[in-house]
């Protein structure tokens, strides 16, 4: 007789960032899970290295921005090289200090961010199932049957964080649209050369005749193709994609790991509305218009990207070696272009305006846009921001009646003195902003009680009240 299978509320295939980051938002959140992943251990080698500030941002309720912060590295300028000597060099450093908490590039290694994840995933009772693959599943009305590691598996929703070579893909989207690059930064021209088989002399010349760099021993060495691809769909009624199962593209702005963990902080919320009985179905559905809109975006602007910095066209050449550089350098010293620069890469530009889930307006800020950070006379209005909770934020009065509301909907209400700076950022004075558990504006311009009951109803949700957060040191 067989084993009856092993129960979860959610299986998560995959422990990369995506899939940890997941899996410990869930159990924060209250909601069982388990975790698998078909290595035997945990990763040993650096790829992704850059954390963005949104990400540090999101991370900062749960104190896990601490950590990275004291064994991370600060980048202080950017040097380009052509043929042998610096042709300029771009300052980073502290980029804009009225954007975010978080205003540098900041190197956390990839390796080094999983052990910290799967740390405080552990310490709260869970532990990742390693040298487990993932088989088949089918699911029904009310949940997924799965094959793992030969085992049989129960959960009332399934998520694929397995990579670019997602098994659980094809169940979820079938097609994977995209291309695959030709070159990279070591590059192999041939097409049919299988990157198993390539050691670091075929890319060696190529990467290392133009910067005057002696290599005199290789540590760890690694082959991939680019690709540049997202799925059809990120969901398939009980089954989700996230991270690079869902989304792959160059390495350009480090944005791929980074977007991974924001796909995971999205629908880690809306799973446990749905399964906590505080939203219906419907608010799964907007996991895929959110998350693959943006992915869509920033393939296309990566393509472009990578495609300019690796053609071997003449004028593509005299960009990348001359133009560029020159302007980068340049625009490093302009505040105005420092804080584009910044916008672009660090992802708090990241926004869902448009959406199921966003509505109202209050001066610049929009339903879907990330709340703008400003200082406080105490802190900043990001500081006791509950990811268990809905919030609402003001700057200056709120309207009359609506803390007696957050009191008995079970909101976290944070009131903070008009300033100068929250102008400047586009808030409205008086205006009151409600932020879902993920801390995007879900409605702008709240004016009432009757009013956010209406945005609830509408949508089939309510608020939840929480127990108090926990720091995970």
């Amino acid at each position: 007789m067989s084993p009856p299978p092993l129960r979860t509320s959610v299986l998560i295939v995959g422990a990369g960032p995506t899939g940890l980051v997941l899996a410990l938002w869930l159990t924060h959140l209250g909601v069982a899970v388990r975790i698998v992943d078909k290595a035997s251990a945990p990763g040993q080698a650096s790829r992704a290295v850059v954390v963005q500030a949104r990400i540090l941002e999101l991370y900062r309720p749960l104190g896990l921005d601490q950590p990275i912060l004291a064994a991370g590295h600060k980048v202080a300028a950017a040097n380009f090289w052509v043929r042998g000597r610096r042709a300029a060099r771009a300052r980073l450093g502290t980029i804009d200090q009225d954007l975010s908490p978080y205003p540098d590039v900041f190197i956390y290694p990839q390796d080094e961010h999983e052990r910290l994840l799967e740390a405080a995933l552990l310490a709260r009772g869970v532990s990742v199932e390693r040298g487990v693959a993932m088989g088949t599943f089918t699911q029904d009305g009310a949940g997924v049957s799965a094959t793992v590691g030969g085992r049989a598996f129960w959960a009332e929703y399934l998520v694929g964080c397995d990579g670019a070579h997602s098994v659980v893909r094809e169940a979820v989207a079938g097609a994977f649209p995209g291309g695959t690059y030709e070159r990279l930064v070591g590059t192999v021209r041939d097409a049919a050369a299988d990157p198993a088989h390539l050691t670091f002399a075929d890319v060696s010349r190529a990467a290392l005749e133009g910067i005057g760099v002696e290599v005199l021993r290789v540590n760890w060495f690694s082959a991939y193709r680019v690709h540049h691809r997202v799925a059809a769909a990120f969901r398939n009624r009980r089954a989700f994609l996230a991270g690079d199962a869902a989304h792959i593209h160059s390495p350009v702005g480090g944005q791929g790991m980074n977007t991974g963990i924001g796909d995971a902080i999205n629908l880690a919320w809306k799973l446990a509305a749905v399964l906590q009985g505080r939203a219906g179905e419907g608010v799964l559905d907007t996991y895929d218009p959110e998350r693959r809109a943006f992915a869509l975006r920033l393939v296309a602007t990566t393509d472009r990207a990578f495609t300019a910095a690796t053609s071997p066209s003449a004028l593509a050449r005299t960009l990348r070696t001359r133009v560029f550089p020159t302007l980068a350098a340049l625009g490093s010293r302009l505040p105005a272009i420092r804080t584009l620069m910044f916008r672009t890469v660090s992802q708090i530009a990241i926004a869902y305006r448009g959406q199921a889930l966003s509505s109202g307006a209050a001066g610049r800020v929009r339903g879907g846009d990330r709340l703008p950070w400003v200082r406080t006379p105490t802190g900043d209005n990001f500081e006791g921001l509950d990811q268990r909770r809905w919030s609402l934020v003001a700057h200056g009065e709120a309207p009359a009646g609506l803390a007696a509301w957050c009191d008995g909907a079970g909101v976290t209400f944070h009131a903070h003195p008009w300033s100068n700076a929250a102008g400047a950022a586009g808030l409205q004075r008086g205006a009151a902003y409600l932020l879902r558990p993920d801390s995007y504006v879900a409605l702008a311009g709240a004016g009432s009680g009757p009013e956010l009951d209406r945005y609830f109803a509408e949508r089939g949700m309510t608020p939840a009240p929480a127990a108090s957060l926990q720091k995970i040191g």
